[in-house]
């Protein structure tokens, strides 16, 4: 069952930065500078995770995966700019 996930990460490598957020928006919504609303199967999420690691340095960079049921998600308070909808078409990264 997919699931709502907010996802946020520091890189400092602006090339790995470009990487990670395009591979991002091809799953979902930006909604920060570095912070995206994905909707996605687990399975999918764990593949993505590895495919950003790789464009990760350890030492210096960092991920937050928040996964968020329905419940829970429904309880968000969304204000201004944000979009949500996980229907909206997005880019894809071939």
């Amino acid at each position: 069952m997919a699931m709502m996930n907010i996802v946020a990460y520091d890189v400092q490598n602006n090339n790995n930065r470009a990487k990670i957020a395009a591979r991002l928006q091809a799953h979902g919504n930006r909604i920060q500078r570095s912070v995206f609303l994905i909707t996605i199967e687990r399975s999918e999420l764990d593949t993505l995770i590895e495919q950003i690691e790789q464009f990760m340095d350890h030492n210096h960079d960092s991920l937050i995966v928040i996964r968020q049921c329905q419940t829970c998600w429904s309880h968000a308070q969304l204000k201004g700019q944000i979009d949500d909808d996980p229907d909206e078409l997005c880019w894809t990264v071939m």
